[in-house]
């Protein structure tokens, strides 16, 4: 998985703490900024519904 993103909806009040976010075409992965070589969440996408 590559192109990590971090995610900026953490605060200053939350002790920093963020999450990166990867997207492919076959799933999306999540794991922790200050941790990355742990463990990542990984699911796979649901299409949109079609109106």
């Amino acid at each position: 998985m590559g192109n990590w993103r971090k995610s900026y909806h953490s605060s200053e009040g939350d002790g920093n703490a963020c999450v990166e976010t990867a997207n492919s075409p076959t799933q999306v992965a999540v794991r922790e900024t200050k941790a990355p070589a742990r463990a990542t969440l990984t699911s796979r996408p649901e299409p949109s519904p079609r109106s």
